[in-house]
């Protein structure tokens, strides 16, 4: 049996930005309220995703692949951009003011803000971008073992693209790479995230494989995160209650808008938890959650991923393609 690989040259940044939006997600976001004004408290990091994303589009970089492996990166492109312009649309009309009132006994000012949840589909978009942007990674180890084996010869059907966050014994680790060249397996071994030591669980490659490897068992998790806005002079205590925050604020502490608080919001991905001694390294990537620590990422730290792997990990591996 011969394999033929179809090659072209493709740059880094693929996808379209056209596209509608999902009819389910817009109704709840017309039902979630006017919301703040114009958009104004949208998180800085999406913004920032938004910003790297026109940044990457000026300073595209040739890489030489095939079809299917340009057909998977430009999957994860559109539902990373999808997942970018509906988290914005989201967060635009996900908080409202409902309720201010003066608590004399307290002596402190009592603002109840209505907090939508993120709507699921986010967490599925999530989902399907690392899923494609993983799979891309397989595609190019399945084209590196054929052009190390030869025509005629069919790469085992177990080749895929190895991710250690720890260093695997020779044994594995040769059976790991044996399909491809040498200089294959030393470039691969150069990007493992045990490499880093304990840095491996900042790793954007492991984090790729891990949330890929949880999302095929448990759907990941979109929620909510607020962030108190800061006043002069006082500190603002806050908590939750039901689905609503409430601030305490003193009355000597005047807000930033005109009188009123402002809360900055953003949607941060959950797709598991680590055990204490595993969080201790995390270094506050992880919140603390029922005992563990939860496993989140945010868009930025999504887009981060796909920056690493196609202006990366893909270039390198992909001139041994050409």
């Amino acid at each position: 049996m011969c394999l033929s690989i179809e090659r072209a040259r493709y740059p880094c940044q693929w996808g379209s930005k056209g596209g509608s939006q999902d009819d389910g997600m817009a109704r709840q976001r017309q039902a979630g309220g006017r919301g703040t004004e114009k958009g104004e408290d949208l998180s800085k990091q999406t913004v920032s995703a938004r910003k790297q994303s026109q940044i990457q589009e000026s300073h595209q970089v040739e890489v030489t692949m095939s079809k299917d492996i340009a057909l998977k990166i430009g999957r994860a492109e559109y539902h990373l951009q999808e997942l970018e312009r509906e988290t914005v649309a989201f967060l635009a009309s996900s908080v409202a003011l409902t309720a201010k009132k003066f608590n004399s006994e307290k002596g402190l000012y009592i603002y109840r803000f209505h907090v939508l949840k993120p709507p699921d589909e986010l967490g599925l978009m999530a989902g399907d971008f690392i899923h494609n942007l993983r799979s891309a990674l397989d595609h190019l180890a399945w084209e590196l073992a054929i052009r190390n084996l030869g025509v005629g010869m069919v790469p085992e059907r177990t080749v895929v693209f190895p991710i250690y966050n720890k260093q695997p014994k020779d044994k594995d680790w040769k059976r790991a790479v044996r399909q491809f060249s040498a200089e294959v397996q030393e470039l691969i071994r150069q990007v493992q995230p045990y490499q880093k030591g304990v840095g491996w669980i900042h790793d954007d490659l492991w984090l790729l494989h891990d949330i890929w490897n949880c999302d095929k068992h448990r759907t990941i998790i979109a929620m909510m995160n607020l962030t108190a806005g800061s006043f002069v002079g006082a500190r603002v205590h806050s908590y939750i209650d039901e689905d609503d925050m409430v601030w305490e604020i003193p009355p000597l502490a005047p807000p930033h808008d005109k009188g009123e608080p402002r809360v900055a919001t953003h949607v941060i991905f959950e797709w598991g938890t680590y055990d204490r001694d595993l969080a201790k390294m995390t270094e506050g990537t992880a919140d603390f959650k029922n005992g563990k620590w939860a496993r989140t990422t945010s868009i930025a730290g999504l887009r981060k991923m796909y920056e690493y792997v196609t202006g990366d990990i893909l270039p390198r591996l992909s001139e041994l393609l050409a």
